[in-house]
C-alpha cells in the first residue's frame, strides 16, 4: 500500500462496525440502483483493519458509520485497485451474504479500467470515434470496410486520433480499419435503441388529448362501423326509408278496405 501510496493500515482491530453508506456516484454503483432506502441492509464487520492516517485517501465505496471506509477504490497510472479493510471470511464479515452488493462490486471492478474501450457505437449519434494513436497514423492512407465501405476523416485530439465517420454508416455491424492493408481496430456499431422504445402512453392521457379518439368497446365491436358512426354520425336513412314504406303500405290497405 506505501509504495501505491495509499492508506496504511493500523493493528487489528476487534470491534463491530456497521456499513453507512454506497457511493452511488462512484463507478462501481452508478446506474446499480434506482435509489437507497435509510434501512437498506449493509454489510456489518466483527473485526477489520483501521487505516492509518498516512497516505493519499481513495475513493470511497462502501464506508462505515464511523467515517471510515470499508472498501477504497484506487487508481495507479493506467492501473487501479480496490481496498478492503476486513476478511471476506461470512464469520467476520457478511458482504458476500448480500448479492445486491456484492455481485456489482465484482463486475464493474473486472470491467474497470483508465482506458477502457467502448465496445459498441451508435448509428446517428456517434459521428467521432476516438482511437489509439499507437493504432493509426494521420499520414497514411484509412479506409473502413464493413456493410458500408469509405475513406474517413481524422483529426488528432491528445493521444489519440478521431475517426470522423462523417454519417455514412447506416447499417449494423462491426466494421474494420484498414491502414496500409493491415487491421488497426475494430468498430461495432447497433441502430439507436430508441427506435425500440416499447413505453407507451397511460389511458387517461390518450383519454385527455384532442389528438386522439378512444375507443373502450367490446371485442365483438365491428371496428369498421364504429369509426364510419363517429366520422358521419349515426346512419338513420335505413329506418326513414323503411318507415316511409311501412306508412305507404298502410295508406294502401286503407284506401282499398276503408268503406266509404
Amino acid at each position: 500500500l506505501t509504495s501505491f501510496n495509499a492508506h496504511t493500515f493500523l493493528p487489528w482491530s476487534q470491534q463491530e462496525r456497521q456499513a453507512g453508506k454506497i457511493n452511488t456516484d462512484a463507478f462501481v454503483f452508478r446506474d446499480v440502483f434506482r435509489r437507497t432506502s435509510p434501512n437498506m441492509r449493509l454489510p456489518k464487520v466483527t473485526a477489520s483493519f483501521p487505516y492509518a492516517a498516512s497516505g493519499s485517501k481513495g475513493q470511497s465505496l462502501v464506508s462505515f458509520r464511523d467515517g471510515g471506509d470499508l472498501i477504497t477504490f484506487y487508481s495507479s497510472g493506467k492501473g487501479s485497485f480496490s481496498v478492503m479493510s476486513t476478511s471476506l471470511d461470512e464469520k467476520i464479515n457478511d458482504l458476500a451474504l448480500q448479492p445486491e452488493i456484492f455481485v456489482p462490486l465484482l463486475y464493474k471492478l473486472t470491467l474497470y479500467s483508465a482506458d477502457f474501450p467502448r465496445m459498441a457505437y451508435t448509428i446517428g449519434v456517434d459521428h467521432l470515434i476516438p482511437i489509439d494513436k499507437t493504432l493509426l497514423r494521420l499520414d497514411k492512407e484509412t479506409l473502413v470496410k464493413g456493410p458500408a465501405e469509405f475513406i474517413p476523416g481524422l483529426s488528432p485530439m491528445g493521444s489519440s486520433l478521431l475517426v470522423d465517420i462523417q454519417g455514412q454508416v447506416r447499417s449494423s455491424g462491426v466494421y474494420a480499419i484498414i491502414q496500409e492493408e493491415k487491421l488497426a481496430a475494430m468498430l461495432a456499431f447497433n441502430y439507436d435503441r430508441k427506435e425500440s422504445d416499447l413505453s407507451v402512453y397511460d389511458l387517461s392521457t390518450l383519454q385527455d388529448s384532442t389528438s386522439f379518439k378512444v375507443w373502450e368497446e367490446p371485442e365483438e365491436t365491428n371496428l369498421t362501423q364504429l369509426i364510419e358512426s363517429n366520422r358521419q354520425g349515426k346512419q338513420l336513412w335505413r329506418w326513414c326509408l323503411i318507415l316511409g314504406l311501412f306508412f305507404i303500405a298502410m295508406e294502401i290497405a286503407l284506401i282499398r278496405l276503408w268503406k266509404a
